[in-house]
């Protein structure tokens, strides 16, 4: 919730935007309208009752999700077993084809008959197929949510085994990547942590908040090292130096601040901008500190002496973002009149204005600076060349604002995140959309990248955060080299059958020793490359060209699973002779275990055990698997 300066600010906007004349006072009001207003007095009431005991502010307190309204409906009296089936299978596709493949999972799970285990996996096949279809896709692996509130910002540590969250709570909290778990939160902000980010070196954690202060703890121990005071409003940004050695912050009492980072005294006050800063960022050297304001402009200013070198003037709204090239001759701007603008920062002239149809929210450049991506209210993100404004690629998908644009730290992606619940990731050459992650249960906020672009944070409305694997599903893992050694494993362990390619994009299953054809595997778009056994004989594993992967049950030839490793070719692929999964080897020599199993009932053990969130109360209600609410005893 924004605070009261905020909330006047945007009031003060609606009143001027749509001609709204306040009364100075009522003296001199007729008696009707003065009963008109007491009555819209008295509407208001009653809403805001509603809102903190039924609305979703409620919600949130009672169930730790906040969600967007849900129809609950009563199931159907005479609804049958196989309607069931079909009914949650149906949603589970649904979910998956949203990016939320651990709802999909959970329905599929729901769709296993009480009996299940008695039944054959011919019966199953179809729930087989959609546990597989989730298991294969999804991405998130951690669900971080001891958070009482919105969480505000987050960041991993330098070595990205760690990641601080702040809160609407007016805590911040550490968190370990690895395991998912909490290690230690930061207690002492009276009022929401509006961002908190690592220092270079890992050893200190910076929190802002809306109590008017900032300040530094011990990443370790998680003990508070200073309070930083000065600030006669609201802090909404901080960034340290390159060097580790000085914090700069941003407040709403229009002023940016620097700080000695190892005593926590204030060495200058920036003052120049006439409304909020909303932001501010160092350079890539140091040397120059960038800020943001609702005053229209950005300004650059010396981080040695704290002067004004240059103000960047010409949007006609506010400023949301503004951030320095990697090489530190360009700035670009983001603002509410619908523009990005790229400055040259020497002459403080304007290079490019890049037009959206709407407020812009956020904008970054390539770890090259040689393109510049923008985020959008009117749902878009796109990429331009910053020295000369020339439009690259907009990216299409989100179904509302999006909120921020991140590159990976090596360029290859863009991530984004959107009040639509969702964060995608984007190939940043050919602007196509990689993956969406599905799952959050209001806006997301932010999306950013761990230091080895192997993870992703998310943070939501929902008061959670969670992380995300970037480059494959969390079904498949890198392995060292060439991983194990494999066997061709073209014959079943009792030689009784054999399995080969063939022709016309197919392989077959043959009689060792007639070489009659016991069934056919259809479904290929190309030359079957290689095709092998498991262990036990009850799986077939095939690889086609341009690097598909299928796996088939053995006894009859049926299809199960499909899956494409992104970014790789894959050349063979065999069983694992120690573990669960199919081991697949790209033509670039790298190796990548697929967890894949012998049995429907591992499967379904893998997933029980792994998947890091359960449906919700909400969700099952929505699902038909609860037949009434149940607010007494909030789910953990």
């Amino acid at each position: 919730m924004a605070p009261e300066r905020e909330r006047a600010r945007v009031a003060n906007k609606f009143d001027i935007k749509f001609g709204i004349k306040k009364q100075a006072s009522s003296e001199h009001m007729p008696t009707g309208l003065k009963l008109e207003i007491l009555g819209a007095i008295i509407l208001v009431a009653g809403l805001v009752v509603y809102a903190t005991t039924e609305g979703p502010w409620f919600a949130f307190l009672h169930d730790r999700d906040v969600e967007r309204e849900i129809p609950v409906v009563a199931p159907p009296p005479s609804e049958t077993k196989t309607a069931r089936r079909e009914r949650l299978l149906a949603l589970a596709a649904a979910q998956l084809g949203k990016g939320d493949a651990i709802t999909s999972a959970r329905l599929a799970l729901a769709a296993l008959p009480e009996n299940w285990r008695e039944q054959t996996e011919t019966e199953l096949l179809d729930i087989h197929r959609a546990l597989y279809r989730a298991h294969f896709t999804r991405r998130e692996i951690a669900v971080l949510r001891d958070h009482a509130g919105i969480v505000r910002s987050a960041a991993f540590s330098p070595d990205g085994r760690r990641l601080v969250t702040g809160s609407a709570d007016s805590t911040a909290k550490l968190w370990d990547v690895v395991q998912g778990k909490l290690i230690t939160t930061l207690k002492g902000h009276k009022h929401e942590v509006w961002a908190a980010v690592f220092s270079p070196n890992g050893k200190r954690v910076t929190t802002v908040s809306f109590d008017k202060t900032a300040r530094l703890w011990d990443a370790e121990t998680g003990a508070e090292i200073a309070i930083l005071k000065g600030n006669e409003a609201e802090v909404v940004g901080a960034a340290f130096s390159p060097d580790g050695r000085f914090l700069v912050t941003a407040s709403y009492d229009y002023t940016a601040r620097l700080w000695d980072t190892r005593t926590g005294q204030e060495l200058t006050v920036m003052r120049g901008h006439q409304k909020e800063i909303r932001w501010t960022a160092f350079s890539a050297d140091g040397k120059r500190i960038i800020t943001a304001a609702d005053d229209g402009t950005a300004r650059v200013w010396n981080a040695a002496s704290g002067k004004s070198v240059a103000v960047l003037r010409g949007h006609t709204g506010d400023i949301r973002r503004a951030v320095f090239s990697p090489d530190g001759t360009l700035a670009a701007t983001a603002s509410s009149d619908g523009t990005a603008r790229v400055w040259d920062i020497a002459t403080a002239a304007e290079v490019a204005i890049l037009k959206h149809e709407t407020f812009v929210n956020a904008v970054a450049f390539g770890p090259n600076g040689d393109v510049l991506a923008t985020a959008s209210g009117d749902w878009t993100v796109r990429l331009w060349k910053p020295t000369t404004g020339e439009a690259v690629a907009v990216l299409k998908g989100h179904e509302s604002w999006v909120r921020s644009v991140v590159f990976s730290h090596n360029g290859r992606f863009l991530a984004t995140a959107s009040a639509d619940g969702t964060a995608r990731l984007w190939d940043a050459r050919s602007g196509k959309m990689s993956a969406l992650f599905g799952g959050h249960n209001n806006a997301v906020s932010y999306a950013g990248f761990s230091p080895s672009d192997n993870r992703l944070v998310t943070t939501s409305e929902d008061g959670t955060a969670r992380i995300w694997i970037v480059r494959h599903s969390a079904a498949t893992e890198d392995l060292p080299g060439t991983g194990p050694k494999l066997r061709a494993g073209g014959f079943s362990p009792d030689g009784s059958r054999r399995v080969l390619a063939a022709k016309n994009n197919t392989a077959e299953i043959r009689d060792s020793k007639t070489g009659d054809v016991f069934a056919v595997l259809t479904g290929h778009a190309s030359r079957v490359r290689s095709a092998a056994f498991d262990q036990s004989g009850a799986r077939i594993v095939t690889v086609s060209d341009g690097g598909v992967i299928r796996l088939w049950r053995a006894e009859d030839g049926v299809f199960l699973a499909r899956l494409k490793p992104k970014g790789t070719d894959v050349a063979f692929a065999a069983f694992d002779p120690e573990r669960n999964g199919i081991i697949s080897l790209s033509s670039d020599g790298s190796a990548r275990r697929h967890f894949a199993f012998a049995k429907l009932t591992s499967l379904v053990k893998h997933l029980q055990d792994r998947l890091p969130r359960p449906l919700t109360r909400r969700q099952k209600l929505e699902y038909r698997l609860e037949k009434e609410p149940s607010l007494q005893e909030p789910e953990k």
